[in-house]
């Protein structure tokens, strides 16, 4: 004769909730930011945590399929009109979509002028204000990013309420404002990836517009409004802490798994390059292939190659190449990349960050 075993009269003791609020395709993985949001939810659920992703922002077809893929990570896409089944407006919204956006850069425009004006009074000349206000007019702060509908969702997807919120990147941070009270026990983290005003500096020295308009100042305002701030590198909490963040720093750096590759060393001696087609990284090919590589040819004119790897590769669409250059395009794994060259360049002039790559 058998018998059952009792069931335990004590609750289990449920998983630790993380949610995660961005607007980040991580589960992409095709750019370093990607990797890094991975690996480090992927971190928390080996550890014994129920990762739960709040996605904020319009999805497209691929997203629903390549977020199934995830283990042990659940993904909830968040948009007021639904999901968009492709990349396409429809001709109905198309007029209104372009007011909007018409009448949005005017008002950065004209903050962007205001702005710079009061900052350096008479210190600078009309083209550098000129030019200065023209960028930030293509730039949003933090606040330009608040939409009442997401809170109202985002609210419903709380539940119970999670023991930790992690808010991926600066521009994200307009959620605290208004959640704070509505999961009052929670933790509130943000993952920096990078110090954004300084950021922001170093793509308008080379013309370029920058994904946010913030000073150091502000950047320090708003990183001090969570419980803690995660720097991905020593540098980076060094100047956190320097322009006054008051609340924790945590340098939680990326982790890399080594890769072991076969050599060829019958084959040319091979240089390669690996990125996204980011500004940053395009800027970098191009002075790679034409600025760097020919000074190589010149000193070893026999048995050297270049293999450009990544979506940067529409950089050169319809451009010559030398012959000694190969371009690979988007690799789903990097390995056949790593196998064919000796020399990894990345003479990456802008942005800022840690180069996981």
């Amino acid at each position: 004769m058998t018998t059952e075993k009792s069931l335990p009269t004590t609750p289990c003791k449920r998983k630790p909730r993380l949610l995660v609020v961005t607007d980040n395709r991580f589960w992409r993985a095709s750019i370093g930011s990607q990797a890094r949001i991975l690996t480090l939810l992927e971190h928390f659920r080996r550890w014994g945590w129920r990762v739960e992703v709040a996605f904020l922002g319009r999805p497209l077809a691929d997203d629903f399929e390549a977020s199934r893929s995830l283990v042990g990570i659940g993904v909830s896409f968040l948009h007021p009109e639904g999901p968009a089944m492709d990349a396409a407006v429809p001709a109905r919204l198309r007029p209104w979509r372009r007011l909007r956006s018409i009448a949005a850069t005017s008002l950065r425009w004209c903050r962007a002028f205001v702005q710079e004006l009061a900052r350096s009074p008479g210190s600078r000349g009309g083209s550098t204000l000129w030019r200065e206000a023209g960028l930030r007019a293509g730039e949003r702060n933090v606040l330009d990013g608040y939409d009442h509908r997401y809170l109202t969702m985002l609210r419903a997807l709380g539940g119970d309420g999670p023991q930790v919120v992690l808010v991926e990147y600066l521009r994200m941070a307009w959620v605290l404002n208004s959640l704070r009270h509505v999961w009052p026990d929670a933790k509130w983290l943000l993952d920096t990836h990078d110090v954004m005003h300084v950021r922001q500096r170093r793509f308008h020295a080379a013309g370029e517009v920058h994904e946010l308009d913030v000073t150091g100042p502000q950047e320090a305002h708003w990183l001090s409004k969570f419980d803690a701030v995660l720097a991905i590198q020593p540098r980076d909490a060094e100047i956190f802490r320097s322009i006054g963040v008051a609340v924790p720093v945590l340098t939680v750096g990326h982790p890399v798994v080594p890769m072991h590759v076969p050599a060829d060393p019958a084959g040319p001696t091979g240089f390669g390059f690996l990125g996204s087609e980011m500004a940053p990284n395009r800027m970098a090919a191009e002075e790679l292939v034409f600025g760097i590589w020919p000074q190589v040819l010149q000193a070893a004119p026999h048995g050297v190659h270049l293999y450009i790897a990544g979506s940067v590769c529409s950089a050169f669409s319809g451009r010559s190449l030398p012959p000694e250059v190969t371009l690979m395009g988007f690799l789903p794994d990097t390995a056949l990349f790593y196998s064919s060259v000796d020399v990894v360049a990345a003479p990456i002039r802008i942005g800022g960050g840690l180069k996981i790559k």
